[in-house]
């Protein structure tokens, strides 16, 4: 059974991850399992006498936070669900480290931070997990509240397509949501042909719409996919990204120098592009 991890720091802020991590598990069958970092436990792995009431203070404090988000939704807790508390002085670095030597872990969630800025963005924890992680990262705006999860957005540079597509329909078919792959290209740019298209909507066997898009040089990419959000209304962004300069990247940096700010509105999933 694939598990879920929803991410917690007790604030109203992470609600919305929690929430999204909830209401995946109500459509399939990922398993959830909720955490909280903490820098006050000196050996979470095995607590020392003097800590461990710490601990277990932690340990209720958590679960009294899912259930009142439960409560909130207005539905019942699983029955199989795991609460777990680890110490660390960085957030990411002990999830990563968590994660490392948990097998059935296949996606981290996590809320961005309320109104903030691209910049305030970029600097949380949610991405430094996405330019670090093997694990497939979901973000959540703080706000978010549970919506039908229809259609599947999924930005593409074509780069190592047939790999990306697989894992983007094994997300999807469990939610039987639609994905529409969408590639965006400069006027200077040659498009994919309409044998290439067919070809690439081959690859797997699962329903994939293209749309090839063309972009101006001009204007910041991330405006252009913006648009893009607003006219289709995806229930989900997936992107894909590594630590070199990535579709990832060109869209969110490429505004970074113009001071703009991106404060998602839907939910994204964000893939490593390449794994070693």
């Amino acid at each position: 059974m694939k598990t879920l991890l929803a991410t917690t720091d007790f604030s109203e802020n992470s609600k919305g991850g929690i929430r999204l991590s909830i209401y995946l598990a109500q459509l399939t069958d990922f398993k959830l399992r909720f955490i909280y970092v903490s820098p006050l436990i000196a050996k979470i792995s095995k607590p020392p006498k003097k800590d461990k009431a710490v601990y277990d203070d932690l340990i209720e404090k958590l679960k009294q936070f899912v259930a009142e988000v439960y409560k909130e939704m207005k539905i019942a807790p699983f029955q199989e669900e795991d609460y777990v508390v680890i110490e660390g002085a960085k957030a990411d670095s002990s999830l990563l480290h968590y994660c490392e030597e948990q097998e059935d872990i296949s996606y981290i969630c996590i809320s961005t931070i309320g109104a903030s800025g691209l910049g305030k963005f970029l600097g949380t924890i949610a991405s430094h997990l996405i330019s670090k992680s093997p694990i497939p990262i979901l973000i959540a705006p703080a706000n978010y509240q549970p919506q039908p999860i229809n259609l599947l957005l999924y930005a593409t540079d074509l780069k190592n397509y047939s790999d990306e597509i697989k894992q983007v329909v094994a997300f999807a078919k469990p939610l039987q949501a639609k994905v529409e792959a969408l590639h965006l290209v400069s006027l200077q740019a040659q498009a994919p042909d309409e044998e290439t298209i067919k070809m690439l909507q081959e690859t797997v066997n699962y329903k994939v719409d293209f749309q090839i898009k063309e972009k101006d040089i001009v204007s910041p990419m991330i405006d252009h996919l913006k648009k893009q959000i607003a006219l289709q209304k995806p229930s989900m962004l997936i992107l894909f990204t590594d630590q070199h300069r990535s579709l990832f990247q060109k869209i969110f940096l490429s505004s970074l120098s113009e001071d703009l700010t991106f404060q998602p509105t839907i939910p994204m999933l964000i893939f490593n592009k390449y794994l070693e």
